[in-house]
């Protein structure tokens, strides 16, 4: 075949997969098994496709003497027009009954390898007919050299890979697949085993529950800070804004199709360091308004007005930060987008709730402080003011030299961020080791093979290797 050919499901994951071994059989054979237990696959509601890894072409070999054929005047052109010839297959039309039409299919092909045997094929001059048995040796085999070979454990096996369909839940589809595989298994011949080489939908649980259980201990760990270091009333207030800023994020989500994953949970625990700032900045303005002298209205309508677009600004600023991994014109685009989604989300829902629900709250359940002007001004005589005011003063009258100072601290942070390794993504965790054979230019699949037998029976030395259970191995893809 010559392309080119479009592969639009790339980016499909095999979530369940299954190698089918049987000693004693052929790979035929397996493959025939296979096909059956893919068909009872395509059942599982959310199975989109099932691929079949490993699998040898079948293919019937014509071994020929080389002097036999010039004996008798034969060429192999003759022969394999003949062959063509009697193994078309042409439309014989239809009958019509009156009230149905009957196709006639002519059958001419070849079904066993005694028909191919048994062609007759004429000598030329002569006119005389040898069959082509007489002529040459016809056995079945596989394609050489072998496409794609799998092992199991060291055995040659099919391998079973199944994908999910979009939309779905994979850790409602696995266990569905995972049932029907062991249904299978109980009745396939006697001989064949189906056991389950990966199964995704436990590494995705263990995931998303260790980022789950993060993200819940980070909002817990806010709330206490913002409660010990801001007041009960107004660290609750303060604090009812995260988990609501979470929810209207969740929801939004939902509605725009951003899927609960690695990123994007991630990426909530991220947003809560920054998402807090509105909701903090807001009620503590109202609070020193209130100390102030201000009532309540005039104090939340006074913040919200001076606040709304320094805050907006601010949080746009920090959205704009992450939109190059949305933009970006490639893989990684495609893979960190939901970052740059839910940061948006997340901040711009923040923002919202700071300048309404933020507000309210801090109207109804925020109590003015009874303090005289003088217990106002002794409030800012405190060490703490004190020394930040005198610091501040410093600074100001040594503008050009602090100025200077903080641009060499910022190149000095750009020369070590040099020192810091570089790498795209954290290495996995999980408890797979993928080994990526490669030989050099001129090796055939078959010296690929051989070395490839040779790592997989040293993993599978329970003395050297004790704590490997399973090997998969792929050879040529």
């Amino acid at each position: 075949m010559i392309g080119p050919f479009v592969n639009d499901d790339f980016g499909d994951v095999t979530v369940v997969s299954a190698a089918l071994t049987g000693e004693g059989f052929t790979l035929a054979q397996m493959h025939a098994v296979a096909k059956r237990v893919r068909d009872q696959l395509y059942i599982v509601p959310g199975v989109k496709r099932v691929t079949l890894y490993g699998v040898q072409e079948e293919t019937i070999w014509l071994e020929f003497s080389s002097a036999r054929l010039a004996q008798l005047g034969f060429s192999i052109s003759t022969i394999r027009e003949t062959l063509i010839a009697e193994n078309l297959v042409l439309p014989g039309g239809t009958i019509d009954t009156g009230q149905r039409e009957i196709i006639v299919t002519p059958r001419g092909d070849f079904e066993t390898v005694e028909d191919i045997k048994n062609v007759p094929i004429e000598v030329p001059d002569t006119g005389e007919l040898v069959y082509l048995r007489d002529l040459a040796t016809v056995r079945r085999g596989y394609v050489d050299p072998p496409t794609s070979p799998f092992y199991y454990n060291g055995e040659q096996a099919v391998l079973i890979g199944v994908s999910m369909a979009e939309g779905q839940n994979i850790l409602d589809v696995g266990p569905r697949i995972a049932e029907r595989l062991e249904a299978l298994e109980s009745v396939l011949p006697v001989g064949f085993q189906l056991q389950i080489g990966n199964y995704q939908p436990t590494h995705v649980e263990r995931a998303v529950a260790g980022v789950r259980t993060n993200l819940f201990q980070t909002i817990a760990i806010v709330l206490v800070v913002i409660v010990g270091f801001l007041g009960l009333r107004t660290g609750l207030i303060v604090g009812l804004h995260v988990p609501l800023t979470m929810i209207v994020t969740l929801a939004v989500m939902f509605y725009l199709g951003i899927a609960m994953h690695r990123i994007s949970l991630a990426t909530l625990i991220i947003s809560l360091g920054l998402l807090v700032d509105n909701g903090i900045v807001v009620a503590e303005e109202i609070g020193k308004r209130l100390f102030q002298g201000e009532s309540r209205v005039d104090a939340a309508t006074n913040t919200g007005r001076g606040l709304a677009m320094p805050l907006l600004i601010s949080s746009i600023t920090t959205v704009l930060m992450f939109m190059p991994l949305a933009l970006a014109p490639n893989s990684s685009g495609e893979y960190l987008r939901s970052m740059s989604q839910v940061i948006l989300i997340s901040l711009a829902v923040s923002w919202l709730l700071a300048m309404t629900l933020t507000p309210i709250l801090c109207s109804r359940f925020l109590k003015p402080p009874e303090v005289s002007e003088e217990e106002v001004r002794a409030q800012y005589e405190r060490p703490m003011y004190v020394w930040y005011r005198e610091t501040l003063e410093r600074l100001l009258n040594q503008r050009a030299l602090f100025l200077a100072s903080m641009v060499g601290v910022l190149l000095f942070g750009v020369w070590l961020f040099t020192l810091v390794p570089e790498q795209f993504m954290p290495q996995s965790d999980r408890p797979q080791i993928l080994v990526d054979v490669k030989l050099p230019n001129g090796y055939g699949i078959r010296e690929t093979d051989r070395r490839i037998q040779e790592l997989t029976a040293w993993l599978e030395d329970e003395t050297e290797n004790p704590e490997v259970p399973q090997t998969l191995t792929y050879v040529g893809s």
